[in-house]
């Protein structure tokens, strides 16, 4: 059967998102890209020129279909909870690309970055000005979080597992994304918010921990193929080879930091649930805390949920289980305070965290006194809206 020019770029581009997903984009070759898409190297090159101008194509045509999904709901006049469904579908469709933009975005040039953020911009731009026309007493700053909130909850079943598939999992993700929608800024903290928060690194400790503090925000900036010895030691003051002192390999300086990261958050966890035997109160106070690390460590924190396809294969499966284990019991949490069932518990639970992921690296994450609890308490409503 013949499939023409423009199909069989689709086909490319749904193969590469899928592939760079799985394995992160510096992981993939072109050889085996053409493999994944059933053609060889010399056929794809008749289509695209490299591998970062498919990555750009499956980025923006996602992208561009969500935006006509926004268009055609405006067009026919409906209400935003009316139109989450489409919306929701078509963000679920590509749902590869939510991963690749925040994981793999620095791997386009300049040009390409710039269209793809204001492609997002547009978006999230399209998604306020509806909440405006239904929210005229909602400030500018508030149907900004709530538009980048939605935008987080269409993303989430890019991030974790899901129980539900087809149209249940559009019901549950637009479910999720309507109550996040119209929640409030609340700035109560849950009555043990105040427990301090364990930091990660101690740079006055040893030389270790300076290089791990350093080579964490340099992964987290450039990611972990962009970063090289040399560039982690002069971030410490030493000479590149002066870090084999302390650690064999760079992979070496991966993995301890994904241990750590690990270790740091499924300790936390551990202390919330030691504090009170209530799920309500643990569910909030959990919240909290979860957001508090996202935006005061956000250098780890990025690395936990971005440079796992960088580890070695049993480095890789272990880190995936942690994650897997501590997924799981944020669905159990939300259903125990929510009686959802657990395909239900399990969508709500993945939108509470994305939405938390995503906000805590914004801007306002930084600028704004109270905006970790506003968060937090964003994310507790999305699962327990106010009054219900």
């Amino acid at each position: 059967m013949h499939i023409n020019s423009q199909s069989r770029q689709r086909q490319i581009v749904r193969g590469a998102a899928s592939l760079f997903r799985r394995r992160g984009y510096q992981q993939v070759s072109l050889k085996e890209l053409a493999t994944e898409v059933g053609i060889t190297a010399p056929a794809l090159y008749k289509h695209f020129s490299g591998k970062s101008e498919i990555l750009h194509a499956a980025l923006s045509w996602g992208l561009s279909e969500v935006l006509e999904a926004i268009a055609q709901a405006n067009a026919a006049q409906v209400s935003f909870h009316e139109s989450l469904a489409d919306l929701t579908e078509a963000a679920i469709e590509h749902r590869d690309l939510w991963i690749l933009i925040h994981r793999d975005l620095r791997n386009l040039d300049e040009t390409a970055q710039a269209e793809v953020r204001r492609q997002l911009r547009e978006i999230r731009l399209a998604i306020r000005e509806i909440l405006a026309t239904e929210q005229p007493a909602a400030s500018r700053d508030e149907l900004d979080v709530r538009a980048r909130a939605v935008i987080a909850c269409m993303a989430a079943p890019a991030e974790y597992p899901q129980k539900s598939t087809g149209t249940a999992l559009v019901r549950n993700i637009a479910a999720a994304a309507a109550n996040v929608s119209t929640v409030g800024y609340r700035t109560d903290r849950p009555p043990r918010g105040r427990m301090p928060i364990l930091q990660p690194f101690q740079p006055r400790v040893s030389r270790r921990e300076q290089i791990l503090a350093s080579a964490a925000d340099l992964f987290a900036q450039r990611g972990y193929d962009a970063v090289g010895v040399t560039d982690i030691g002069g971030a410490v003051g030493i000479s590149g080879p002066s870090v084999y002192s302390h650690f064999e390999t760079k992979i070496e300086i991966l993995e301890t930091l994904m241990r750590r990261a690990v270790g740091w958050i499924e300790f936390d966890r551990a202390l919330v649930f030691a504090e009170s035997s209530d799920p309500c109160e643990i569910f909030s106070l959990w919240v909290h805390r979860y957001a508090q690390m996202a935006t005061s460590n956000r250098a780890l924190f990025v690395i936990y949920t971005d440079e796992i396809p960088n580890l070695p294969d049993n480095e890789r499966r272990w880190v995936e289980r942690s994650h897997q284990d501590y997924f799981h019991s944020w669905v159990s949490l939300v259903g125990e305070v929510t009686a959802l069932k657990d395909s239900e518990a399990n969508a709500m639970a993945s939108c509470a965290l994305s939405v938390i992921n995503d906000l805590s690296g914004s801007t306002k994450a930084h600028v704004h006194s109270d905006f970790v609890t506003i968060l937090a308490n964003i994310a507790v409503d999305l699962v327990v809206p106010v009054g219900s």
